[in-house]
């Protein structure tokens, strides 16, 4: 049925075509009126790549080592929710297919699943992303949870605090689906917490004192997820943080913010080698991953590209986004003379 479905772009179409159009817009908008969600994609036209002729390409890896795992391909299944609002077996198919092709999958303090359920769809591969509802108990309760469950790394969001204007959810008066529950969070931790205007939980305002305090419960590696300016990713790499995601959240939280793309070379020449950069929001093929990484990122997370699959084809379709994108990064390393995703650096792009 689904056999002329070749890119992400197809994926995309043919899940809107699937979705109501309150839950489309509930996925592929963003904060005001979506200026940051199309530039976040159309940022990457800027940059060129720069073929290398006559080198050897017959055994192309694209394998990268993130905090000493080696996963198959330097692309990870960024955390989302709520994941039912498009199949009902949510984030177990995303963990299922992490599994299957050997990436990581971040799992999201909203997920419909516990985290404990989670773990035990995985073979050791999954990261924690971290919400803090209420006080510090409940998100020490949930680190503790996190890393007893054998997480490999715990993601704190730090772009997301405050309930976003999202124009596309406020003309279609969009709220969650009563059904809609979060397997991580039991009624009490919930009980008297403020709402958003879509019926979920307003989230407690983290500071800088906050992460040094996360940093001290962790046993595991922590990654300070929605970094765009060099001297807030100096200011984490100081405090001993592991790893950063630059990132404006998919641009769903503030409109007119520049691309992380565009912010991604400047925090990786102020940082170096010290902390693990990852970066996302436009990534829409495998090209795109090789841009970012050409800039300084290790791996690059996708969203809405599996929630695409998802919706269209469930399990199958997440792992046939992640093959696609797989499939289009060798290509383009074919093609641009590189054998080993490792050999991409600034040169990979062209100065024209």
């Amino acid at each position: 049925m689904y056999t002329s479905l070749v890119n992400v772009a197809d994926y995309a179409k043919a899940s809107k075509n699937k979705l109501s159009s309150e839950v489309w817009d509930y996925v592929e908008g963003g904060a005001g009126r979506d200026w940051s969600v199309e530039n976040n994609r159309n940022a990457f036209d800027k940059y060129k790549v720069m073929p290398r002729i006559l080198n050897n390409v017959e055994g192309i890896n694209v394998e990268t080592t993130i905090f000493g795992r080696k996963i198959s391909a330097p692309i990870i299944f960024a955390p989302t929710s709520p994941l039912k609002l498009f199949h009902e077996d949510a984030e177990v198919a995303v963990v299922k297919v992490s599994s299957r092709v050997n990436t990581v999958a971040i799992c999201s303090t909203d997920s419909h699943f516990d985290l404990e359920h989670l773990s035990q769809m995985s073979d050791n591969n999954l990261w924690f992303q971290l919400y803090c509802y209420g006080c510090k108990e409940n998100a020490e309760s949930l680190i503790d949870r996190a890393q007893n469950a054998n997480y490999n790394a715990l993601v704190v969001t730090v772009d997301a605090f405050f309930p976003p204007r999202r124009e596309r959810m406020m003309r279609n008066h969009f709220k969650l689906p009563g059904d809609v529950k979060m397997g991580n969070l039991t009624q009490p931790m919930l009980d008297g917490l403020p709402r958003r205007g879509d019926g979920s939980p307003i989230r407690h305002a983290l500071t800088w004192q906050d992460i040094t305090w996360i940093k001290e419960q962790s046993r595991i590696p922590v990654i300070l997820k929605g970094i765009m300016h060099k001297d807030d990713a100096i200011k984490a790499a100081d405090l001993g943080v592991d790893g950063i995601v630059v990132s404006n959240h998919g641009g769903r939280q503030l409109d007119q913010m520049p691309a992380p793309i565009d912010c991604l070379q400047d925090i990786s020449l102020a940082i170096g080698r010290d902390v693990e950069i990852f970066m996302d929001g436009g990534i829409t093929n495998g090209i795109d991953v090789i841009k970012a990484l050409a800039l300084g990122a290790k791996a690059v997370l996708v969203g809405r590209p599996y929630i695409y699959g998802l919706s269209v084809q469930g399990q199958r379709g997440v792992e046939e986004i992640y093959n696609i994108l797989k499939c289009e990064l060798e290509d383009a390393c074919a093609q641009l003379g590189i054998s080993s995703i490792s050999n991409v650096n600034s040169t990979t792009l062209s100065i024209i």
